[in-house]
């Protein structure tokens, strides 16, 4: 990491440890005297990379068209290091977990909801969105993690859940209605993609940020909304369901199917880091109320 880093940003100093998570290494520091975060991918090879590749694009293009809801500016890049620097927003995660351990709050919950709402006013098919899809390798890859894949933003979904069932995740008779209702639905808009709490900063000014923006682009409808609910604080829950079921009828049983996913993927990742505790009980129980929204 340091080697790649200096080479991609000379004048980068770290101030802080790095850490490193599942696809890239983190460090905090500074550059020219600014708060910087820079990212350097870690596995340099399948979907991680991919990733990456869209992550930079993304960041080169709301330089030129500013996003909807605020994202930090890049400040340097290398796409052959595979590294990363980026403003360092003034502002805190909502949760340094998966699962929410607090609510929100009214006002930093509302204004997590509208930031929904401004990115969704970028059209699905802007020229923005990267259309670079993965290999053939990339997506046996990304549907075997259960992974993001905003190149097939309905696709990705129905494929998972067939994957959900195959891994003993979810019943094949949920995962037949959960595909049926996705289907009768099959609605699209341009989403985080993956929005767990801990990739929303709260600003001083009562607004959010987003951050690691590799799976934005298009979704199911209710895909954010119901990743969101399935690891939101109890508390917070009726607020991001009233959203769902503005959708209407198609659409907050999509929204279920959606969220049943979610479910799955938290159960695949919970036994993947062998945690068994009350949280894995209270999957179990959505997955029963979700699954008669479906039918």
């Amino acid at each position: 990491m340091p080697d790649r880093l200096a080479r991609a940003c000379p004048g980068f100093v770290p101030s802080e440890a790095s850490f490193r998570t599942a696809k890239c290494i983190v460090t905090f520091g500074h550059l020219f005297g600014s708060p910087a975060v820079a990212k350097a991918l870690g596995p340099r090879e399948g979907p991680w990379r991919w990733y990456f590749e869209r992550e930079l694009a993304l960041f080169r293009t709301f330089a030129r068209s500013p996003a909807p809801v605020r994202v930090a500016a890049l400040l340097a890049e290398s796409e052959v290091d595979g590294v990363l620097v980026f403003e360092r927003l003034d502002g805190r995660p909502l949760c340094e977990t998966r699962m929410a351990r607090a609510p929100l709050g009214d006002g930093l919950l509302e204004a997590l909801l509208q930031s929904l709402d401004q990115w969704a006013t970028i059209a699905v098919s802007d020229p923005r969105w990267p259309s670079v899809a993965p290999t053939d390798a990339e997506r046996r890859a990304l549907r075997a993690q259960l992974l993001e894949d905003p190149s097939a933003p309905l696709g990705w979904i129905q494929e998972g859940l067939s994957e959900s069932a195959r891994k003993k995740l979810l019943s094949q008779r949920v995962v037949d209605d959960a595909r049926f209702a996705l289907a009768s639905h099959p609605r699209t808009r341009s989403s985080h993609g993956d929005l767990l709490l801990r990739n929303v900063l709260g600003l001083a000014d009562a607004r959010v940020a987003w951050i690691d923006l590799e799976c934005a682009g298009p979704h199911a409808e209710g895909w954010d909304l119901g990743l969101l609910w399935v690891n939101a604080h109890d508390e917070d829950r009726p607020a991001i369901d009233a959203r769902a079921r503005a959708l209407g009828d198609g659409g907050y049983r999509a929204w279920a199917a959606c969220a049943l996913f979610a479910c799955a993927r938290e159960k695949l990742y919970r036994a993947r880091s062998r945690q068994d505790d009350h949280r894995g009980l209270r999957l179990e129980s959505d997955i029963d109320f979700l699954r008669r929204i479906t039918v």
